[in-house]
């Protein structure tokens, strides 16, 4: 799954490589399409599982994680703990969020710096490394951005992906933090 992910990455970046695309559709695409559920209208763009992916009710800041988990369902990967955090602590909300990572393995996460009013939020794709799930690689992208990997744009190869510290992504949102696995 860290190739089926990561390549996957590659080949959508490689299909547009100016596309600046809102973080949940990046992860979004990238999920649907790792899991080969591409073409399948449940998953499609306009469906009710894509407006959760992309957040498209404010009542509901945290449903792109959780869509992450229904795709998990759907391909068949192994089960996940969905675990949200709501902690003006950096350090509770990177003491949760380290709980819910699989070392080895991708995740969603999913950040706020405000719940009321929603703004400030992001998603991103987060491989933790196998001896030290709190360093990893960052698939993103943002309108403002565009695609990146661990902060530099692009998506390079994997052996040439930089490793970065996830602390510094937690302190960002300070409203809260919602992660789940999604593939080894």
């Amino acid at each position: 799954m860290t190739a089926t992910i990561y390549s996957t990455a590659r080949d959508l970046y490689a299909l547009a490589p100016a596309e600046r695309y809102p973080c949940c559709v990046w992860v979004a695409e990238v999920l649907i399409r790792s899991a080969d559920l591409a073409g399948r209208s449940d998953f499609g763009r306009g469906s009710p599982w894509w407006q959760r992916a992309n957040v498209s009710n404010s009542s509901q800041p945290w449903s792109s994680t959780a869509a992450a988990a229904e795709l998990r369902r759907a391909a068949g990967w192994p089960e996940s703990v969905l675990r949200r955090v709501h902690s003006e602590s950096a350090d509770r909300r990177l003491e949760v969020v380290r709980d819910g990572l699989t070392p080895g393995s991708w995740h969603v996460v999913q950040g706020w710096r405000s719940l009321d009013p929603l703004e400030g939020g992001h998603t991103w794709l987060w491989w933790a490394d196998p001896t030290d799930p709190e360093l990893g690689v960052c698939l993103e992208s943002s309108e403002a951005k565009g695609v990146r990997t661990s902060g530099v744009p692009g998506v390079p190869p994997w052996e040439s992906a930089r490793r970065e510290h996830l602390a510094p992504r937690i302190a960002r949102y300070a409203a809260g933090i919602s992660v789940v696995a999604v593939g080894a």
